[in-house]
């Protein structure tokens, strides 16, 4: 009986390093993701702080940050990013639904 009960915790034992392994490897994979970029060409972007329409330009957002508005951001961009012709649409950054009930 004793001999089963050791057995028994011994295969417990290798449970908590098989987590710290998942864990890593989980830290390793996510270090190595490179946030996804999205690019709005042929927009116009409202600017609440002086509520002015800009002229038509390109809007570079790297994962769910806004990284460049000019005319040349889309020469920043990666090969992989997604590409959005938003002619005649206009982009308001910052704007979010908060009277939530």
């Amino acid at each position: 009986m004793q001999n089963y009960k050791r057995n028994r915790l011994g295969r417990f034992k290798i449970i908590p390093l098989l987590l710290c392994a998942l864990m890593w490897s989980f830290q390793l994979s996510a270090q190595e993701m490179k946030p996804s970029q999205t690019v709005f060409k042929n927009v116009r972007v409202f600017d609440g702080k002086t509520n002015k329409l800009s002229s038509t330009t390109q809007v570079l957002v790297e994962g769910n940050m806004i990284k460049e508005v000019s005319s040349q951001a889309g020469d920043k961009a990666s090969k992989d990013a997604v590409v959005i012709d938003g002619e005649g649409l206009t982009l308001m950054p910052g704007l979010s639904d908060t009277h939530v009930h």
